[in-house]
């Protein structure tokens, strides 16, 4: 693989190379490092879940990105991280991920056939949670808070959506806490944002999170959201307009968050409209487009004079 992508970037065809996450990182950082090409790595955020994962991490951020021009982070919170590993601040700048918002506008109504097949009618209040079903994802403070949720709303039912490794202990506590009928377990899915959109709400329960695209994804379909005060969560939702804010690993806030969301049929359509205009002006694509266009034309000088487009 590195003799191929050096292959190319000999050939001249490239004057600049960007990379994501830990293989594409190492790959091309020597490989652009070796030819003298220009080079961006972007970086999501680490996650301590396993050795391996680890092991990743420390080899990112202690020698891998040195090998690179700029360093672009998802989130502030990830760039402070890096910036902790003794990287430079000029070199290191945020880019936050971008939703193409008018994509989703055929889907801002309510999907009466999407919550049949999940096993729910239109008079359910339908919390939704995207997201692999591993620990720092915080399904188990979800779970708890639900039993909360159901003893005031028991019309509200609980869709996961994602795969992970703790998906049988979580259908087990599920069981235990008496909400096997009120908890769906969607597994992976190719349409989540026909299931945000089918939603009353979206709800992120993480103990810690480079940056949240599902976020931004309820924002533009016009679901209010309810996360954890973590990483970049903290820069995308608005708290008390476009969703609320609660701490990590915290049940009962988590559990008065979504009471008080569900009961509030008015305040949700409020955030909703307010999370579509947040997620047009300020995560929007062509934004993204034009911050990474002024950042290549900073790092090529292109013959024609025309630079990145």
């Amino acid at each position: 693989m590195m003799a191929e992508v050096t292959r190319h970037l000999r050939s001249g065809e490239y004057d600049l190379f960007h990379t994501h996450e830990y293989r594409g990182n190492l790959i091309g950082g020597l490989s652009a490092w070796r030819l003298g090409v220009p080079s961006v790595a972007s970086v999501r955020g680490y996650t301590d879940r396993t050795l391996p994962l680890r092991v990743y991490k420390w080899l990112d951020l202690g020698v891998t990105l040195r090998l690179f021009t700029r360093i672009v982070t998802v989130s502030e919170a990830v760039r402070q991280q890096v910036l902790r590993a003794g990287y430079p601040a000029w070199r290191v700048l945020t880019l936050h991920d971008a939703v193409d918002a008018t994509t989703f506008s055929d889907r801002l109504q309510l999907d009466a056939q999407v919550r049949e097949e999940l096993g729910c009618t239109t008079d359910h209040l339908l919390v939704c949670a995207v997201g692999r079903l591993s620990s720092e994802k915080g399904h188990g403070f979800l779970l708890a808070a639900f039993q909360e949720v159901i003893a005031t709303v028991p019309e509200a039912r609980l869709v996961l959506v994602g795969e992970g490794p703790l998906r049988s202990r979580l259908q087990a506590q599920a069981a235990r806490f008496g909400l096997s009928d009120h908890v769906i377990f969607a597994g992976y899915r190719y349409d989540v944002e026909t299931i945000i959109a089918a939603s009353d709400l979206l709800v992120m329960p993480s103990l810690r999170e480079g940056f949240g695209d599902p976020i931004i994804e309820a924002m533009a379909l016009c679901r209010p959201v309810i996360a954890s005060r973590v990483g970049g969560i903290v820069e995308i939702i608005h708290h008390g307009e476009t969703g609320l804010l609660v701490p990590p690993g915290d049940p009962g806030a988590l559990a008065l968050a979504i009471i008080n969301l569900l009961r509030d049929p008015q305040t949700r359509e409020h955030m909703g409209l307010r999370g579509r205009q947040v997620a047009l002006s300020e995560f929007s694509v062509e934004r993204l487009a034009d911050s990474l266009a002024s950042l290549y034309n900073g790092l090529v000088s292109s013959p024609s004079g025309k630079g990145v487009q």
